[in-house]
């Protein structure tokens, strides 16, 4: 019992639920897994909520971009969409409807985040002091953006002082 409550206790220990806790005092939690979203062309108009079925996966309208294109969400989360371009077919027929295809990956899926990830953002966290728009903000706010994987910020060396100094 006392070694499970040190275990859980400290971060570098805790498993994935004590980490979750010790991280919240922090407003951390783990990045939830997303829904790939794709662009679907079809010969027809389609409503929105409209679902096709490519394989094992299943999606929804949820956008229209075109007259015949349509943001359409993967209803599974995760990596698991993400490569999957090709004919679609409708869950319920659509009157009309003679092609229906996924064209492009508009917003690529994101599996949960992993235990290691996560105890790696939570020590990260006491280095990373986010304030006032800072490096360590404008990293984390870009990454929290779904479907980016990476950022790197470069400082901007000069600012506006040339023209504020009348050169």
């Amino acid at each position: 019992e006392n070694e499970m409550i040190m275990t859980e206790t400290y971060a570098d220990s805790a498993s994935m639920d004590g980490l979750i806790k010790r991280a919240s005092e922090r407003g951390l939690q783990p990045n939830a897994a997303t829904n790939a979203i794709v662009k679907g062309e079809f010969n027809v108009a389609v409503a929105i909520g409209e679902r096709f079925v490519l394989g094992d996966l299943t999606y929804i309208g949820t956008e229209r971009i075109s007259d015949t294109a349509f943001k359409l969400m993967c209803e599974q989360p995760g990596t698991i969409a993400n490569g999957y371009t090709g004919t679609i077919i409708p869950i319920q027929a659509i009157a009309g409807l003679e092609s229906a295809e996924i064209t492009e990956i508009l917003v690529l899926g994101e599996d949960e985040q992993t235990e290691d990830s996560f105890r790696q953002e939570y020590f990260d966290s006491f280095n990373n002091n986010q304030y006032g728009w800072n490096k360590a903000q404008y990293i984390a706010s870009v990454n929290d953006i779904n479907g980016v994987g990476g950022v790197h910020v470069y400082a901007h060396t000069n600012g506006n002082r040339e023209k504020e100094a009348g050169h």
